[in-house]
């Protein structure tokens, strides 16, 4: 069996379920993490081995330029709207919750936002200042204490469902106009 310890070439594993429902109850974080890693690897055009079952390649995913516009790059110093920050991370799959405990989990209090990215190993603190992101920092979620101060994180999606809105106004659209269709027949 191949082992990625064993090689320096990165790996990207698909896991998907047979059966969509399945996949929709059962999902697991890290499945999910998986996923998203496979396909940004894939939309970024990153070398490595790509592993996935029949099923995997049976399941239908988004095309690369949504997985590259879904990732929110934070910046210590850089102006992002507090609103658009809490709107984007719902957007991207984020569950907000009172405490962040487990990763797709994020928290407001104040100005402060707790997010746990999926393809982060610790949640990150984020301290608002205004539309400033004044600090980024690692916490542990069992003590919330500070662990290390960082400069920049990249944010994937916490789902490989992405839904690019200006897809889905078409889509709305085209629905509205063949059930009017349908209503005249």
């Amino acid at each position: 069996m191949f082992k990625e310890e064993q090689s320096e070439i990165d790996t990207y594993w698909f896991p998907a379920e047979e059966i969509i429902a399945a996949e929709v109850a059962t999902s697991s974080p890290n499945y999910r993490t998986a996923r998203i890693q496979f396909l940004s690897a894939l939309a970024t055009s990153k070398t490595g081995i790509f592993i996935t079952s029949t099923s995997g390649l049976r399941r239908l995913v988004p095309e690369p330029k949504d997985v590259i516009e879904a990732r929110i790059t934070l910046e210590v110093g850089a102006e992002y709207e507090f609103q658009t920050l809490i709107s984007d991370l719902n957007a991207l799959g984020y569950q907000r919750v009172e405490q962040v405990e487990k990763k797709g989990e994020f928290a407001v209090r104040g100005s402060v936002v707790d997010i746990f990215p999926l393809n982060q190993d610790d949640p990150i603190r984020m301290d608002f200042f205004d539309i400033e992101i004044d600090s980024l920092r690692t916490f542990d979620q069992a003590t919330q204490r500070s662990i290390e101060n960082i400069e920049k994180i990249e944010v994937l999606p916490a789902t490989d469902l992405i839904i690019n809105e200006t897809k889905l106004n078409q889509a709305i659209k085209t629905m509205n106009n063949e059930l009017a269709q349908a209503q005249k027949n």
